[in-house]
């Protein structure tokens, strides 16, 4: 009977580096009978150990992190699971308008789901949307406690949210052609120190208001 788990096969490393870490081992990983990416291994200097994983829905290499930036701090079985994730979350994938919105954590939690998506798009630098779902009120979660989805991303330093939608998919096309906009000027990077404002959008209310006379 065939092994249908999630598998790594060791392959050659090719000594390619991500910062001041450096490739030591390599792996091509499996879902069945399926590639779905693969796993290396970096170190620093120091012995700090860097796993990368680069998804074949997502063509190159990224840290293996539950935090997206920094290095991961995972196992090589922790990389394994992510492209699994990521293999299996590709029906959830999503276009528009030259990007693709591709989704690399489905979790269900009580009354709803948390989602995270992955955009990119050629030329452009991918961004990172998070979405989550209410069944019922979450009068606990604030202005996230709404039924419906919520999804957020950033625009430079600025948190921009999409409230109560019913399409989620609709949601993440509105949240990305916000946040993939030029920032504004104090919402560089180079002004992070400062407080700023979360954007919001009601995108089903505005459709729900009716026209001024």
């Amino acid at each position: 009977m065939e092994d249908s788990a999630p598998r790594l096969v060791p392959i050659p490393h090719l000594g390619e580096n991500h910062g001041a870490f450096f490739e030591t081992a390599r792996w091509d990983a499996f879902d069945g009978d399926q590639h779905i990416g693969q796993v290396w291994k970096a170190v620093r200097h120091d012995g700090v150990v860097c796993w990368m994983q680069r998804a074949d829905a997502v063509g190159h290499s990224m840290p293996c992190s539950g935090v997206i930036g920094g290095y991961a701090r995972t196992s090589k079985k922790g990389a394994l699971s992510d492209l699994v994730s990521w293999h299996r979350n590709r029906p959830l994938t999503v276009e528009a308008d030259g990007w693709t919105i591709h989704c690399c954590r489905n979790v269900d939690v009580p009354n709803g789901a948390e989602r995270t998506y992955l955009a990119m798009r050629p030329g452009h630098a991918d961004k990172w949307l998070h979405a989550s779902h209410n069944e019922t009120e979450k009068p606990f979660r604030g202005a996230m406690g709404g039924i419906g989805w919520h999804v957020t991303g950033y625009r430079g330093q600025r948190m921009v949210v999409v409230h109560d939608a019913d399409d989620l998919d609709e949601a993440l096309r509105f949240a990305l052609d916000r946040i993939a906009a030029t920032p504004f000027q104090e919402e560089a990077v180079k002004y992070a120190h400062r407080h700023l404002e979360v954007e919001r959008h009601y995108p089903q209310a505005t459709e729900a208001t009716p026209a001024s006379p």
